[in-house]
């Protein structure tokens, strides 16, 4: 927003203006993608796509470019400007937009625009903040435990959505900045109605919901707006309620998939808090434990089924009056459990994250411990199957050879 105050960017613009090369799949709709859609989460790029950069290990000055030009071969999931929906990669757009239409990388924009004039001195927006000793250890959960994640990798590609570095102090000047029309301290970062435009939700989403460049508003409450995040292994809450005055920021150094959004929970009791209200006890998660659980009861069930298949295919060699009589039989007991155990690899791999945004690696960083247990299944599937299969065949030709051998 301050480039567009500065003149050098449009809103309404499209990305093709600053970034000639962009595009997608198709040519004319990713043509038709603005500056404003980006902002708005409604470019058309799916939640899916924003997912697949958490393992990205590519940390060359190219990385960010590098990762919109592959996006030629990607085909949107709606038309833009049709509907919101919330995807990392809009961000990561945004951020190598600063980079172009400025001149300098993101890191150093972020520097001298935002961070120095609010004086968030322990902010950075770079990978080489990692290597400071004063950070704080994210965390990850297995099977309950919490477990230090220190060999996660950080993914350069996603900087701008989300993988800056710091702390309370710094927050809380941040979002001084939003309650005072962008001024703080006597400097001012954006206008007033630079501010009003980044706080107007016009983009509805959900029964009640609607998006506002970066906040999420409750057309039941729109005083608030809020927005959380979270990285394998941390978690974050921000909100404003510029005409009460106050506001709230809650940075968690842990995080999994059964808890990242027991961190907006908490939020929103700091916010019963701070209106004067008692907070609301929260219940514990009993969703996640039951998929773990649920998880291991399957690979129980498939470990069984497949030790009790091999033996009874093994009998059949000992004991061939046991075996199947006729050919077609035998085919369906060769072929039934490798289909059988293909099939959990189909679901994983081609048909949920087609239609329900999962993506396996995403799984393995959020959640190591569904995702063991998700990786452990297929294993037993696809290992069980193919051996159920080879020792069907083998047994069906060795019954042939018999069979001619006696002929």
């Amino acid at each position: 927003m301050q480039l567009v105050e500065a003149g050098k960017l449009e809103l309404d613009a499209p990305v093709r203006r600053y970034l000639p090369w962009f595009r997608t799949s198709d040519s004319v709709a990713s043509g038709q993608i603005t500056v404003r859609h980006l902002l708005n989460q409604t470019s058309g790029f799916s939640t899916l796509e924003g997912l697949k950069d958490f393992a990205n290990t590519d940390t060359s000055d190219e990385a960010v470019e590098k990762r919109l030009r592959a996006l030629q071969y990607l085909q949107l999931g709606s038309a833009p400007g049709k509907h919101f929906e919330y995807s990392n990669i809009n961000y990561v757009i945004l951020g190598y937009l600063i980079q172009v239409v400025s001149g300098q990388s993101y890191s150093q924009y972020m520097e001298g625009h935002v961070f120095a004039p609010l004086a968030m001195r322990s902010s950075a927006a770079t990978d080489k903040r990692s290597e400071a000793t004063d950070l704080a250890t994210g965390y990850r959960y297995w099977f309950g435990k919490s477990i230090p994640a220190t060999s996660l990798p950080y993914p350069k590609v996603l900087i701008p959505a989300g993988y800056l570095y710091t702390n309370a102090e710094d927050m809380g000047h941040y979002l001084m900045a939003h309650m005072s029309g962008g001024m703080f301290e006597g400097k001012s970062v954006l206008s007033s109605n630079g501010i009003d435009v980044l706080h107007s939700s016009s983009v509805p989403f959900g029964s009640r919901l609607r998006y506002a460049m970066g906040w999420i508003a409750d057309t039941q409450d729109p005083r608030l707006y809020d927005h959380d995040g979270g990285l394998p292994h941390f978690a974050s809450y921000m909100a404003i309620a510029p005409e009460e005055d106050w506001a709230v920021a809650i940075l968690v150094n842990a995080n999994s998939m059964s808890s990242e959004r027991s961190v907006a929970a908490i939020g929103s009791q700091a916010v019963r808090i701070l209106r004067g209200k008692a907070p609301i006890a929260l219940e514990r998660d009993k969703f996640f434990p039951a998929v773990l659980m649920g998880l291991f009861v399957l690979f129980v069930i498939e470990f069984i089924i497949a030790t009790w298949m091999i033996r009874r295919i093994r009998k059949w060699h000992a004991h061939p009056e046991l075996s199947p009589k006729n050919r077609c039989r035998w085919l369906l007991n060769a072929f039934v459990p490798l289909l059988s155990g293909s099939l959990p690899l189909l679901t994983i791999f081609i048909v949920l994250p087609v239609f329900e945004n999962f993506y396996l690696p995403d799984l393995l960083m959020f959640a190591p411990d569904a995702g063991f247990l998700i990786m452990l299944n297929l294993v037993v599937a696809l290992v069980g199957g193919a051996t159920c299969a080879y020792l069907t065949l083998a047994q069906f030709r060795h019954r042939d050879v018999d069979a001619i051998s006696i002929a």
